[in-house]
């Protein structure tokens, strides 16, 4: 809370007094229920000396309220399946980054700029589109050997997500292919505000409006994550069934 205390003196020519006020004047709380930064103005007046002697008091109460600015909702996506493998070797597996290029579509190369794998670790994704190029720049920003990977995009968007994976009971598996083999369930989550993309980060064709390559690139999103579960998944297991995947979308966009 900070508040401020003043003195006015003023000089009343109707009556002829000098009047000496105070004035109680600005409150400022932030209120955590709403986030919001409530300023208060309160003024008290109270005549302190007067000549000749006066009666003057009187108060009023303003509130103003700044709110946090509103933030774009954020899109959200989780792309789960069965893994009959080892949960240790299915965390050294994704934490290979660029070996995601092996099984994306639009993904070409991912090169290591710095670090080996653990946090901090920096990666440049080189993806290709109908006409356009864009590299994106990830960050790796937590692990949690052998149940989670966390990373983010570090520029032109607000975009991150992580790997879980979680060892499961072959008893409780929903398959018929873990009598033999342990089992854990892998979990791909995506996190990202379509709003906050910068135009600047793309070289358009002419003609090409940058709206219309947001809303025709976000359902890619979708197909892109489930092809590279579905296909690491094979990889990890050397098999070719087919992958059930279990898809958690909160946006009609995607």
């Amino acid at each position: 809370m900070v508040t401020a205390d003043s003195v006015i003196a003023t000089y009343n020519r109707a009556t002829g007094a000098l009047e000496v006020v105070t004035a109680d004047s600005v409150i400022a709380t932030y209120n955590r229920a709403t986030g919001a930064l409530e300023v208060v103005t309160v003024v008290s007046f109270r005549v302190l000396h007067a000549r000749p002697p006066a009666v003057l008091s009187s108060s009023y109460r303003r509130t103003a309220y700044y709110a946090p600015p509103e933030r774009n909702p954020v899109d959200e996506l989780v792309v789960s399946t069965e893994v009959y493998a080892d949960p240790e070797e299915v965390y050294e597996f994704l934490l290979d980054f660029p070996g995601y290029a092996r099984y994306s579509k639009y993904l070409d190369n991912v090169a290591t700029i710095e670090g080996d794998g653990g946090p901090g670790t920096r990666y440049a994704l080189r993806f290709a589109w109908w006409k356009i190029t864009y590299t994106a720049h990830s960050r790796v920003t937590g692990v949690d050997p052998p149940e989670r990977i966390d990373w983010e995009i570090t520029k032109d968007i607000d975009a991150g997500g992580c790997w879980r994976v979680t060892p499961r009971d072959p008893d409780d598996s929903s398959g018929t292919d873990a009598a033999d083999s342990p089992v854990c369930e892998v979990a791909l989550e995506v996190q990202f505000d379509p709003g906050s993309a910068s135009p600047d980060a793309l070289d358009l064709p002419r003609l090409v409006s940058f709206d219309w390559v947001v809303k025709k690139a976000v359902p890619l999103i979708r197909k892109e994550a489930e092809r590279v579960v579905q296909r690491a998944v094979r990889d990890l297991e050397d098999s070719t069934r087919d992958v059930a995947l279990d898809v958690y979308v909160d946006s009609e966009r995607i």
